[in-house]
């Protein structure tokens, strides 16, 4: 048995060495993971042990296996899959004596599992130049005799070697540098240096009267000016710059048209603003818009001015289309009513809830009328109020509070004796938080009509005004005068009957005089007084502005007696939308389009309705133009 076991050692040890040095049993551990198929290279491939399905002889170039699949992943072997064009083998790998070295270039994988070896070159050499020599290597082989891919000396043929001189039929790409030395044949490589040396030695930069050495200019350096670049020499522009449309933003050299000779219009930006200052002469159609003429200008051909417009700054959102009119910004948006309330009664006291909306730079104001009796104090959420000023008669009143408390809070008014009174409170926003009231006016009178004045010294202030009545004859029945934010409050003692009438006039957003006439409706008017108040802006107004126009009897006047400046003030219309203090183009003379439902040849009027025209007038009357078509209409602005 030992006998038997060392013959087996002695048989098996060399047939080992010489599978290992025809590659048989290589086995990979994974499957391959696999390039994309490029062919015409020889790249090597580690298979399995593989049968021959039928004896081959030793003319055959056709080798038949059982099967020829990747091992592990049972992939069938294709030339496309090994991503080769000529692979190498070995034929009876276990038998020195009968082992052959082949080639093949094809591979047909049958349907049946079985596979076919194709273009094989039988018996190559096993030594240099590891050619065919079929007469002396090539053998016959039988059934199911082994087959395995191995690294067969011709393999190592395919790859270049360091030291011996080669000639490369495929496309070598180097993704580093390749170093090599200076030339000193006509057939051999240049490296850099040596090109460089050629190129650039002894050369001069170029001027303006030498030729030599230049440097592409980059658009920034086209545009500043730059004469040198980084290398010192000139700078010059490449065709990467030029450019005859100019439509691409950026740093470009303009150059004429091919086919024109002439620069494309759109080289200038047709949107923006331009002043000429010297004469000019146009001889063809001309169309002008937005146009300003500072010196002389003469037309010869035909002249269209379709509109006169402006750029100015909107007070207000505003639509392209609406009518505008000049106004002015308070970028708060100006005084503005929170609250008010009212009532009378018989009592010493009064104590009510009032509201006091979460705004903004508040103020309180409370205006009381009594049959005899002074106010000794009032307040509202525990806090004082400051008497304005001096009444003319001591049964008025008018009280303020600057930044009263928010949300529910008690008014307090505290009379020397029961008797009948009268009183309103009103609670605005975005008012100056010092020195108020701006202003103060009162006037009384025997009759039922009772006027005041008052003059501001700050702009936009806002005019408050109450007036109050007495009669013995009948209740005062109703009072006219105020705007806007009015109440009407009466009650009686006996025979005796008191009112009070307030409101505001809206905002004077110049510091005009303004005079308020209040008149009482009733019997046997005894006697009436007026207090006017003006509370200044927390923001003051911005003038040069545009608003959206109005017919309408508008929260705001200028003078606030007189004029309503929403329709008064109207100047035409906006060809652009803006949003409030942003730029806005206005048309303020000639033919504007981009309007809509228009009847032709009908005058049209300022709308009620903010930046709105009407075929009829609105509350206050003021034509603004005529239509010429559905969408156009030449600005009339008649007074």
């Amino acid at each position: 048995m030992n006998f038997l076991h060392s013959i087996a050692k002695l048989l098996v040890a060399p047939l080992i060495a010489v599978l290992g040095f025809a590659g048989y049993g290589i086995t990979p551990s994974q499957a391959p993971v696999k390039a994309p198929t490029t062919l015409g290279a020889s790249n090597p491939s580690g298979g399995g042990t593989y049968r021959l399905q039928s004896s081959v002889g030793t003319a055959d170039t056709s080798i038949p296996l059982s099967s020829f699949k990747e091992p592990i992943s049972g992939t069938a072997y294709t030339m496309a899959y090994l991503n080769s064009a000529i692979e190498y083998g070995t034929l009876d790998p276990q038998q020195p004596t009968r082992s052959e070295f082949i080639s093949f270039t094809g591979i047909t994988q049958n349907a049946d599992g079985t596979a076919l070896l194709t273009g094989v070159t039988r018996g190559l050499s096993r030594s240099y130049p590891y050619t065919a020599n079929s007469a002396v290597f090539a053998q016959s082989h039988s059934g199911q005799s082994i087959f395995i891919l191995s690294d067969a000396p011709g393999l190592f043929n395919e790859y270049a070697t360091k030291q011996n001189d080669q000639t490369i039929s495929g496309q070598w790409t180097f993704t580093t540098p390749a170093i090599g030395p200076t030339p000193t044949s006509s057939t051999e490589l240049a490296n850099k240096a040596y090109v460089d040396g050629v190129a650039l030695v002894s050369a001069p930069n170029a001027d303006t009267s030498t030729k030599g050495v230049v440097q592409m200019s980059t658009g920034a350096q086209a545009s500043a000016g730059t004469a040198l670049g980084s290398t010192g020499a000139s700078l010059v522009l490449g065709a990467n710059l030029a450019t005859s449309t100019c439509q691409v933003a950026g740093s470009s050299v303009l150059v004429a048209s091919s086919t024109t000779g002439k620069l494309a219009p759109t080289c200038l930006d047709q949107t923006a603003p331009y002043t000429f200052t010297g004469t000019n002469t146009f001889t063809n159609t001309t169309t002008l818009s937005n146009t300003n003429f500072i010196a002389t200008s003469t037309f010869t051909g035909t002249t269209i001015l379709p509109y006169l417009a402006t750029t100015t700054m909107a007070g207000e959102s505003i639509t392209a289309g609406s009518a505008v009119s000049a106004g002015y910004y308070q970028s708060d948006g100006g005084i503005k009513l929170d609250a008010k309330a009212g009532g009378g009664a018989v009592a010493s006291s009064l104590s009510t809830s009032f509201t006091v909306g979460n705004n903004s730079n508040r103020i309180l104001v409370v205006a009381i009328a009594t049959n005899g009796a002074t106010v000794s104090s009032i307040s509202y959420g525990g806090q004082p109020m400051t008497l304005a000023a001096s009444a003319s008669q001591t049964s008025q009143y008018t009280y303020y509070l600057i930044a009263p408390a928010t949300s529910s809070n008690t008014l307090v008014i505290s009379l020397s004796g029961l008797v009948a009174y009268n009183y309103a409170v009103y609670s605005y926003y975005n008012a100056k938080q010092t020195a108020q009231p701006n202003a103060q006016g009162n006037s009384s009178s025997g009759v039922a009509a009772v006027s005041g004045s008052i003059t501001p010294t700050a702009k936009g202030t806002l005019i408050f005004g109450w007036a109050t009545w007495t009669s013995t004859g009948g209740a005062v029945s109703g009072a006219t005068g105020f705007n806007q934010n009015t109440q009407f409050e009466n009650v009686s003692n006996g025979s005796n009957y008191s009112a009070v009438y307030s409101g505001d006039m809206g905002v004077d957003v110049s510091t005009f005089a303004t005079t308020l006439t209040a008149t009482g409706s009733g019997t046997t008017i005894n006697g009436g007084f007026i207090n006017m108040l003006a509370i200044a802006p927390f923001t003051d107004p911005t003038f040069g502005y545009v608003v959206n126009s109005s017919a309408a009897n508008s929260t705001s006047y200028s003078p606030i007696t007189t004029s309503i400046y929403r329709a008064n003030d109207f100047v035409g219309f906006a060809l652009t939308s803006a949003m409030a203090n942003t730029p806005i183009t206005v048309a303020v003379s000639g033919l504007v389009q981009g309007l809509s439902s228009l009847v032709p040849l009908s005058n049209y009027y300022l709308g009620d309705t903010l930046g709105s025209i009407s075929s009829s007038a609105g509350t206050n009357t003021r034509k603004a133009a005529t239509a010429m078509s559905s969408t156009t209409a030449v600005i009339t602005n008649i007074w």
